[in-house]
């Protein structure tokens, strides 16, 4: 996120009255608050174009700045979480704004690949941990969104049998990571 863009980020916000589809505020003034951030990881790498979680502004306080507990260790916190908690892992990009009132901390969350989504909590499994954005917030993806999002990445040969594999094909570790995945 550019630097203008994100001073000019609150104001926006305020005389909209709400978050934006590619961006949400966090206010992280005493810590990181994890559980929200995951959710907002997770929608942002499946939505087109990925989206902003900004640190540092207070939404119940009309999107006022009120800085970060400490900008370094938010990023350094973030990247772990996004490495570490997230399937597949996401590479986030940050900026750092200094405020006259604290740091802001933007991170910028890309968009998965469309073979690697949908984008999960590890921890949750794939069926508990897949979000979507829908208009400012993060939304469960529920099993039937699950499977029309898996079916349209699928390709056509994917439906094809294989007629000359056997069982000894099958990798059973990946079989096992699937099923983990789905039942969480």
């Amino acid at each position: 996120m550019d630097r203008d863009r994100l001073a000019g980020l609150p104001d926006q916000l305020a005389s909209q009255g709400s978050e934006l589809q590619d961006t949400e505020v966090k206010l992280a003034a005493q810590g990181l608050p994890s559980a929200s951030v995951l959710e907002s990881m997770s929608a942002f790498a499946n939505r087109r174009g990925g989206g902003a979680i900004v640190f540092g502004v207070d939404e119940s306080a009309g999107y006022s700045v009120v800085g970060v507990y400490d900008g370094a260790r938010l990023q350094e916190e973030m990247a772990a979480l996004a490495s570490d908690a997230m399937e597949p892992p996401i590479r986030l990009d940050f900026t750092l704004l200094e405020h006259e009132a604290g740091a802001v901390v933007a991170a910028e969350v890309p968009e998965c690949p469309d073979e690697r989504k949908p984008c999960y909590i590890r921890d949750r499994g794939l069926a508990n941990g897949a979000f979507r954005r829908v208009g400012n917030t993060n939304r469960r993806m529920t099993a039937d969104e699950l499977a029309q999002f898996l079916g349209s990445l699928r390709d056509d040969f994917e439906a094809e049998p294989v007629r000359q594999a056997t069982l000894e094909d099958l990798d059973a570790d990946a079989i096992e990571r699937y099923r983990q995945a789905i039942i969480g």
